[in-house]
C-alpha cells in the first residue's frame, strides 16, 4: 500500500494543475462533460484537497473492511476465488483509487485509474451491483470521517458536497466499463448473425457460378457464362450493400436537382411511377447525391417488386415535399402491404419476404437517412398497400420559396 501523501494543511492550490488540458479532444471529453454536469469545479478541488489529511486516516481501515465484506459474500467470493495475489492487487488498486480522490489532480492518469477500477470488475466478471454497493459503502465511510473530524462548518460542508460530486462522476466512469462490455457483446452477436446470414446469401450465387462453370466446360458455354456474370454481379451487390450499411462517414452534401434524380432513380430501378410529385420548395435539395440516389432506387425497387406480386401492372407513387428544412419523401405501392412479422423488424438487416430477396434494401435505406440525421418510417396505410416515408434533415436551404 503506498504511503499517504503529506498531511500538512494546504495553503495554496494550483488549480491549473488540477484540470490539465487533454492531449487530444477525446481523451478527457467525458470527464469535462461530467464535471460540468455535476458542477465540480475549483472550489470542490480545494475542499477535497484540504480535507485530504482527515480522509486519509480512514483509508487503510476502509480497504480492509471493504475486502472483508467481499470475502464474506458467497457470490463475490466465488468470482474472486482464493488467489491471494489477486486479493493483494485488489487492495492495492482500491488504496490507490482512494488516495486519488483527494490528490487534487484529475488528469489522464486519474481518469485511467478510475476506468481501470471498472474494467477490473468486468475482467473478473463481478456483477455490476457490487460496484454500486461498493461506492455507497465508500461514500458513507468518507462522509462519516468528515462528520467526526473537527473541521470548520463551512469547510466540512464544502467537503461533503465535493465528495458527492466526485463520487458521482467516478461511478459514472466506472459503470462505462459495463456499458462497453455490453456494446461489445451486442456487436459480436450482431456480427456473428450477419456473417452467418451473409454466408448463406453468398452461397447461392457462388453455387450457381460453380455449376455454370462446370456446364460451360461441358458444352453450351455462352448461356452459362451469362449466368455466371449475373450471379457475380449479385454477389458484388450484396458485398457493396453490406459495406455501405456499416460505413460511418458523414454525408458529402451538395446541391441536387431532385426531380432529375428521381427520374434517374426510376430508370435505374427499371420501373415506372404512376405519380411523381415534387414540391417546388424541394426542387433543389442538399444531400449526399450518391447516397440519396441509392435510397430512392432501393425504395422504388422494393415498392415495385411488392406491388407486382399483387398485380403485374401495378406501379408506385413517389412524392417529395419540404417540411421546414427537412426533405420528406413518400413512396407508396398498391401491393398487399408489409406482412406483420416483417413490419415489426422492417429495418433489420436480412429481413425479406421474397424468396429471392436479400433483405438489405430497407436496412441500407435506414442507414442512409440516419447518416443524414433523419428517420425512416414504414406502415400499411388504411387505403391499402405499403407506405415508406424517408425524412432527410437539413436538406432544404432556408430562404424565400
Amino acid at each position: 500500500m503506498p504511503p499517504p501523501p503529506s498531511s500538512a494543511p494546504l495553503r495554496r492550490l494550483d488549480v491549473a494543475r488540477a484540470f490539465p488540458q487533454a492531449h487530444s479532444m477525446g481523451d478527457l471529453a467525458r470527464r469535462d462533460a461530467l464535471f460540468e454536469y455535476v458542477g465540480f469545479g475549483d472550489r470542490d478541488v480545494v475542499a477535497l484537497t484540504s480535507a485530504g489529511p482527515v480522509l486519509r486516516e480512514v483509508f487503510a481501515d476502509l480497504v480492509e473492511d471493504f475486502c472483508a465484506s467481499l470475502a464474506r459474500d458467497p457470490d463475490a467470493r466465488a468470482v474472486l476465488g482464493p488467489d491471494e495475489r489477486q486479493r493483494f492487487r485488489q487492495r492495492l488498486e482500491l488504496s490507490e483509487w482512494l488516495h486519488s480522490l483527494v490528490a487534487g489532480r484529475y488528469d489522464e492518469t486519474w481518469l485511467a485509474r478510475v476506468e481501470n477500477v471498472g474494467r477490473m470488475h468486468v475482467r473478473v466478471q463481478l456483477p455490476q451491483r457490487y460496484m454500486l454497493l461498493a461506492m455507497s459503502r465508500v461514500r458513507a465511510a468518507l462522509h462519516s470521517a468528515l462528520w467526526n473530524a473537527s473541521l470548520p462548518r463551512e469547510d466540512a460542508r464544502d467537503a461533503h458536497v465535493a465528495l458527492d460530486k466526485l463520487c458521482d462522476v467516478e461511478l459514472a466512469l466506472m459503470l462505462d466499463a459495463y456499458r462497453e462490455r455490453d456494446v461489445s457483446r451486442e456487436r459480436l452477436a450482431a456480427l456473428g448473425q450477419l456473417a452467418a446470414s451473409i454466408g448463406h446469401e453468398l452461397r447461392t450465387p457462388l453455387a450457381t457460378i460453380r455449376t455454370s462453370a462446370y456446364l460451360a466446360r461441358e458444352g453450351d458455354g455462352l448461356e452459362h457464362l451469362d449466368k455466371i456474370d449475373r450471379q457475380a454481379t449479385l454477389a458484388e451487390k450484396i458485398i457493396t450493400d453490406i459495406l455501405e450499411m456499416v460505413r460511418d462517414a458523414p454525408p458529402a452534401r451538395e446541391p441536387i436537382d431532385l426531380r432529375a434524380l428521381l427520374d434517374e432513380a426510376c430508370v435505374a430501378a427499371q420501373g415506372e411511377c404512376t405519380a411523381l410529385e415534387v414540391d417546388p420548395a424541394a426542387a433543389e435539395v442538399h444531400a449526399d447525391r450518391v447516397a440519396l440516389r441509392q435510397l430512392l432506387v432501393n425504395l422504388i425497387d422494393n415498392a415495385q417488386r411488392s406491388a407486382r406480386e399483387h398485380h403485374p401492372d401495378a406501379r408506385v407513387m413517389v412524392s417529395a415535399r419540404a417540411d421546414d428544412t427537412d426533405l420528406v419523401i413518400e413512396v407508396r405501392d398498391g401491393g398487399r402491404g408489409f406482412p406483420r412479422q416483417i413490419l415489426e423488424k422492417r429495418f433489420a438487416p436480412l429481413s425479406s419476404t421474397r424468396p429471392d430477396g436479400i433483405g438489405l434494401g430497407l436496412a441500407l435505406c435506414a442507414r442512409i437517412v440516419e447518416r443524414h440525421g433523419g428517420s425512416l418510417h414504414a406502415e400499411n396505410p388504411p387505403e391499402g398497400g405499403a407506405l415508406v416515408v424517408a425524412r432527410i434533415a437539413q436538406a432544404i436551404q432556408e430562404g424565400p420559396r
